[in-house]
């Protein structure tokens, strides 16, 4: 391949604070190799955890250390195929029909690629994780004015979120009684259904939900969970953020055993169905309503 003509393409997402090394040894093995060097960088829709850093982050950081270097974004695809169409898109109406090759370096984008143009792996000079990178980030922290800066920064751009949450009433039906719980943070005569944020790794809102039980009723047994409606709550940690959480609310039997407050909770009762509306917080009331409608029409 004739060095003067050929485009080297680095296909990465270089979400780091900084070029580490292997960073450096791939863009200068590239560079040796062709006259003209493009880095495409992966532009997801929104920031997350794996790609903290907007295209102009990464673009200036890039500039900064090698101005030589072209810089374009292609927009993450949940199609391989459409992606590795698009990316041939993108090289060939920059270059039109001179030889370009795909570089890469270790977990990489070459299993996803389908493309036309020829890819070379390129060997490891140092194993540096970016992953690895962003955890010491993570851990680590800093003091500096910049750093706090970039903290807002981050949390002033992100996606708002609106959390998926779960809340369970507890029923006794035999005796016509509810388990309601309350917090430090509640008035001594208000209570709340027992409930709590979805974890990333609870497998389905049904879990959630029991596993929220037993994590603040302590060790009881309940079962036959049956949803009863969602709606978005009010939770006075949210307020003025711009983002909050939609709650399921579900009912489940009680089959037996001694409720025990635990995790955040800090009392736990049994309310008779006739006096629910009057113990619960403002926040609860509108679910107390939809489980009075649900009761009745059972």
């Amino acid at each position: 391949m004739n060095k003067a003509k050929s485009v080297g393409v680095i296909v990465a997402r270089f979400q780091v604070a900084e070029l580490h090394a292997g960073h450096r040894h791939l863009i200068d093995y590239v560079r040796e190799r062709h006259a003209l060097t493009l880095a495409i960088l992966g532009k997801p829709d929104f920031p997350t955890p794996r790609n903290p850093l907007s295209f102009e982050m990464r673009n200036c950081m890039l500039k900064r250390s090698y101005p030589d270097v072209e810089v374009e974004a292609i927009a993450d695809h949940p199609s391989d195929q459409a992606w590795s169409e698009a990316l041939d898109r993108l090289i060939g109406q920059k270059y039109g029909d001179r030889p370009a090759v795909l570089y890469a370096s270790r977990d990489s984008f070459l299993s996803a690629y389908s493309g036309r143009y020829e890819t070379h792996l390129v060997p490891e000079l140092v194993h540096v994780s970016g992953t690895e990178c962003r955890k010491r980030i993570g851990s680590e922290g800093g003091e500096s004015l910049d750093f706090r800066r970039g903290v807002i920064y981050a949390w002033q751009t992100r996606l708002a979120v609106t959390r998926p949450m779960v809340d369970i009433a507890v029923l006794k039906p035999e005796v016509r009684q509810v388990l309601l719980a309350g917090k430090s943070t509640d008035p001594d005569d208000k209570w709340r259904f027992i409930g709590g944020l979805v974890d990333p790794t609870d497998p389905s809102l049904e879990f959630a939900a029991k596993r929220e039980t037993l994590e603040e009723a302590g060790d009881i047994e309940v079962d036959d969970f049956r949803y009863i409606g969602s709606r978005a709550v009010s939770d006075w940690r949210y307020k003025g953020t711009g983002e909050g959480g939609i709650t399921t609310f579900f009912r489940a039997q009680f089959i037996f055993g001694s409720p025990r407050a635990a995790d955040d909770i800090a009392r736990l009762k049994w309310v008779p169905y006739a006096d629910v509306m009057e113990h619960l917080i403002e926040d609860h009331a509108p679910l107390g309503e939809m489980l009075m409608k649900h009761l009745a029409a059972a």
